[in-house]
């Protein structure tokens, strides 16, 4: 799609062209707009978490509507701003910003001709649009049969719902699921869509090129949102989850409290039916632990609904871990039977990276810390914790999903790097631990585990060579 088209719909890309990969919810949405809008003439309504393609989506089919047929106009609405007006009619493009939801009135029902085929679309909406949906609502129910009216919404909910005028405007509700990992991975193997977007795929420390491993890694920071997946680099990610954290832990009022804590979120929704609502990515949940804000804690604990998948699981059990590590310390259980086999007392975490062979010099060993890196590969480790007193370095890998892989390459370059630097010790003992979720715990084994690089640990104590999973710990914390 040309960005100067784009641009008239008050959607902005860096480039030239935006190129769109159609995963099958684009698909879905389509048909949803075709038959039951189009064709059938219920007011319809799109939900789902932001940046997941409702727009675009309803921007791509309102782009093949035959405007000889249909007087398409295209309302944009954002915050407080005016409302920004696009017509598409017998092939040409018109915009108008209005002064307020008052012109827009006088618009649909004083300047709208009343005999001509009209389908809108009203995008944007927040709960400080009810107005505008009243003002559509009743325009589109004078005539029905000849109007058509769509409207996406900002977030995964409806905000409001009124069963009496729901049911009398027939209206319909489409809801699009947040991009899983398998979405984003299935885009990638599209050559032209990587080409255009690989330049975003920059979260991994290790040299990697193969799609699938640059695209875990992203997805690690930017969970199922697009925008952050594919058009963004990594550190404005990383600099926009922050800016949310810090604005939820800031005590704003309601309304800006509720847009920082709505993308530090992400939603899905089951085949039931079933709405789920997980942390955006597992960054998100990682940073949100190590704020140390035990209030934003418990409240976004009391807006997480059961998961829709391992992945999701796993984030909440690296952010559980990693919360109560500052505040209580934590205890692992061994198995289905929540055996308790060890308590790992309270203990500051610290970010660190593992390429920037200062850090490793200005390592507080000592007394114990945990470090968490600050990007992510696929096969590494998500902490590793430092203790001089004991000679232990303990390296966690939280599961995220049904097939879990080890790459020990990662394990034995942090271990050279402190090795050599100033903040070395003897290392007694090195242990790797795979956290996962409890309810995965009577299912999943240390056998369970993929595992390359085998041998690069056998200088150190209980690892030899080929046999390195009977080393490895699965735990669940309690």
């Amino acid at each position: 799609m040309d960005a100067s088209y784009l641009s008239c719909f008050r959607v902005q890309t860096p480039r030239d062209k935006l190129l769109l990969y159609c995963r099958r919810a684009f698909h879905d949405q389509v048909a949803f707009l075709t038959t039951q809008i189009e064709r059938d003439g219920h007011l319809g309504y799109i939900v789902g978490s932001r940046s997941t393609g409702k727009t675009l989506t309803t921007l791509a089919f309102a782009s093949t509507l035959d405007t000889t047929k249909w007087t398409v106009t295209w309302i944009c609405i954002h915050g407080d701003d005016a409302p920004h007006c696009v017509r598409l009619e017998d092939g040409a493009i018109r915009t108008r910003v209005l002064s307020s939801y008052i012109e827009l009135r006088e618009i649909f029902f004083d300047e709208m001709d009343d005999d001509a085929h009209h389908f809108v679309i009203l995008d944007g909406v927040t709960h400080q649009h009810d107005e505008e949906q009243a003002i559509l609502r009743r325009w589109r129910r004078r005539k029905s049969a000849t109007r058509r009216l769509v409207i996406v919404a900002s977030r995964a909910t409806r905000y409001k719902t009124k069963t009496y005028e729901d049911k009398q405007d027939r209206l319909v509700e489409f809801k699009l699921h947040a991009w899983t990992l398998r979405e984003c991975v299935e885009a990638v193997q599209e050559n032209d869509f990587f080409d255009d977007i690989c330049c975003h795929l920059d979260a991994s420390y290790a040299h990697v090129d193969a799609k699938t491993e640059l695209t875990e890694s992203k997805f690690y920071f930017a969970g199922g949102n697009a925008r952050y997946m594919f058009t963004m680099p990594t550190d404005a990610v990383i600099n926009d989850l922050k800016q949310s954290i810090a604005a939820a832990s800031g005590g704003q009022v309601d309304p800006i409290l509720t847009e920082s804590l709505d993308r530090l979120l992400i939603h899905s929704f089951g085949s039931d039916g079933a709405h789920h609502v997980d942390f955006l990515s597992a960054y998100a949940a990682a940073e949100v632990a190590l704020s140390g804000n035990q209030a934003l804690i418990q409240k976004l604990a009391g807006m997480l609904k059961p998961s829709a998948s391992p992945a999701a699981d796993g984030w909440k059990a690296e952010w559980a871990f990693l919360s109560n590590l500052q505040f209580k310390g934590v205890v692992c259980l061994s198995d289905a039977k929540k055996t308790r086999i060890e308590y790992w007392s309270q203990a500051p975490l610290r970010r660190f990276d593992p390429t920037n062979a200062a850090h490793f010099d200005m390592l507080p060993t000592n007394a114990g810390v945990w470090l968490k890196p600050v990007k992510w590969s696929r096969g590494g480790y998500d902490a590793v914790f430092l203790d001089q007193r004991r000679h232990l370095v303990r390296f966690l890998s939280v599961v995220r999903s049904e097939s879990h892989s080890f790459n020990l390459e990662f394990m034995e370059r942090f271990l050279t790097k402190l090795v050599e630097s100033s903040s070395a010790f003897e290392i007694a003992v090195v242990e790797i631990v795979a956290l996962t979720d409890s309810k995965q715990l009577a299912t999943r084994g240390p056998s369970d585990l993929e595992i390359t690089g085998q041998g690069c640990l056998e200088r150190f104590p209980g690892w030899t060579k080929g046999e390195e999973w009977k080393s490895i710990q699965v735990v669940a914390i309690e």
